[in-house]
């Protein structure tokens, strides 16, 4: 005969815990990936994964927000369903690792205008071509603006 009660008590699991854990095994496999390559090559590639994996997010996003119902409680599981819009949520969670790293091995004050900005140009050129959004003169300048700030922070 089976017992009715459980003899064994089992614990909540601890999100906390286990989210950090999965941070931190993806943060050693991006480390074993770029072994081969030394700390400034390994720092510049995961920068660059950063601010496309940032911008693209973004354009995910915003494609999946194309066609979507007004926000509300009924139609809110549609919004979270769109597979635009998983993708794009799915990229900022695996840039939050990325980010850690690229924060672990350059000054905030470089990292987070660099990237953010950057972001934001990728951004912009993706939208002239994909959106077919048009840009007037304000658009051209602010982006000259964005290259010469990109410029002064490398140096």
């Amino acid at each position: 005969m089976i017992p009715l009660t459980r003899t064994r008590s089992y614990s909540t699991p601890d999100f906390t815990k286990a989210s950090f854990r999965t941070h931190l095994n993806y943060i050693r496999c991006l480390e074993k990936l770029f072994a081969n390559y030394d700390n400034t090559m390994q720092t510049a590639i995961i920068l660059i994964i950063t601010i496309l994996s940032n911008a693209l997010a973004n354009v995910f996003i915003k494609l999946g927000t194309q066609k979507l119902p007004a926000l509300d409680a009924h139609n809110i599981w549609k919004i979270v369903g769109n597979g635009w819009i998983m993708l794009g949520a799915l990229l900022f969670v695996m840039n939050f690792p990325l980010y850690n790293i690229v924060l672990q091995r350059m000054k905030l004050s470089i990292a987070f205008p660099l990237i953010t900005s950057s972001a934001f140009a990728v951004a912009l050129l993706v939208s002239v071509f994909v959106f077919h959004e048009s840009l007037r003169a304000p658009h051209y300048a602010g982006f000259a603006l964005l290259v010469a700030a990109l410029w002064l922070l490398a140096r």
